[in-house]
Formats: C-alpha cells, structure tokens, sequence
C-alpha cells in the first residue's frame, strides 16, 4: 500500500516541471494577448484614418459644389442684369467725363479771371487821375510863354504824373490825323474840311486811354466829312 501511494504522489521534478509549463503556458497567453491588442489598436488607427479621409473628402466636395453653385448664381445675376449694369456704366462715364471738363472750365475760367484782375488791376486808380491829366493839359495850354519858369513846373509836374501812370501800363491814343476808329474815338463833332480825308481826324477834344490793350476813355474827336 504505502508503495503504491508513493507511485501515485508526484516528485520534487515533477512538480517544478509543470510549474515551469504553467510559467511558459502564462507568458504566452500573455504575448499573444499583447499581440492581439496591438492588432486590434492598429485595426482601430487604420479604421480612424480612413474615417477621418472620408469626412474631409466630403467636406472638399461638399465646399466645391457650393463655390460652384455660388458661381452659377453669380453669373445667372449678371447676365440679368447685364444691361442695366451697362447702362449704370455709361451713365456713371458721362458723369465723370462731365465732371473732368466742368473743373477744367472752371479751373480756366478762373485762372483768366485772375489774370485778367491782376492785369488791369490800377485801372481804377488810373481813372480816376485822369481828370487831373486833363487839368494839366488845360492849364499848360494856357501859358504864351513857354519858357516861364511858372510854366515849366507844370509841365514837369504833368510829365511826372503821366510817366508813373504809362510805367502801370497807360498808353495815349493816337488821334489826331489818324483815320477815324469806332473802337478807340469818339466822334463828337463832323465837319467838311477840303484838306482832310473823309473819314479822318481834323482835330481832337481831349485825349483817349488804353490801359495795356484795354480802352478805358475813348478820344473825343472832331471827324472829316
């Protein structure tokens, strides 16, 4: 009996055998279950990546259909509106064009004016002295003795005035002798006169001005019949 029981009861090698078989049985359950997992998690990477391709590939043609439909309504509201908007176009040239030549005009138009102002700017300053030309003319017409010392300091009283006033642009009018000139004599008087030309100046009243080439007092003239 106590032989049998040793039969059956397992040694000290045994038993270290199985437990290694048991270690090893472990190690590769666990390996294998590693192995699976990484599998598995390499299954789920591809399966994320390829969902993740799909969305932007539908979101890439999802935006490219409304560019395309946006484009589409884009150019169907042109065409209908094509003719309105060449109109608005024209109409929009016009004005500028308007525009450009007004402030052209305007721009000419005061620069003349300036220029204008500027250059006969003593006119009236020369106007109203030559009532006193005249008074020096009368006076110096009275004198039979030109050689009174009298005489002289008016007439260079009187040439004095008259050269300042022709240094601001005054000019005297010729007249007497010249034929008549409706723009630059007036005719006061007209008389026959077999020595003078018809038409012609026999005598002048008082003098005419010109300030540069405007007239500002035409010549008071007795005219040739």
């Amino acid at each position: 009996m106590e032989k049998d029981k040793k039969e059956q009861s397992p040694t000290g090698e045994q038993n270290e055998q199985r437990h290694e078989d048991v270690v090893d049985m472990e190690q590769h359950v666990s390996v294998d279950g590693q192995s699976t997992q990484s599998e598995n998690d390499e299954v789920q990477k591809n399966s994320d990546a390829n969902h993740t391709e799909e969305s932007t590939a539908d979101e890439t043609l999802e935006r490219n259909s409304d560019e395309e439909t946006s484009k589409d309504e884009i150019i169907e509201l042109s065409k209908s509106e094509y003719d309105q908007l060449v109109q608005d176009k024209d109409l929009a040239e016009d004005k500028h064009l308007r525009y450009v030549a007004e402030t052209e005009n305007f721009k000419k138009r005061t620069r003349k004016e300036y220029e204008t102002l500027n250059k006969y700017k003593s006119q009236s300053v020369i106007e109203s002295l030559l009532p006193t030309l005249d008074n020096f003319e009368r006076a110096l017409s009275q004198f039979n003795d030109k050689e009174d010392s009298f005489y002289k300091g008016v007439e260079m009283t009187y040439n004095s005035l008259l050269n300042t006033l022709k240094e601001h642009g005054l000019e005297i009018i010729e007249d007497e002798g010249a034929q008549f000139d409706p723009n630059l004599h007036q005719a006061v008087m007209q008389e026959a006169n077999d020595d003078v030309e018809s038409g012609y100046i026999i005598e002048s009243m008082q003098k005419g001005y010109k300030l540069k080439d405007r007239v500002i007092r035409p010549s008071m003239v007795k005219v040739s019949e």
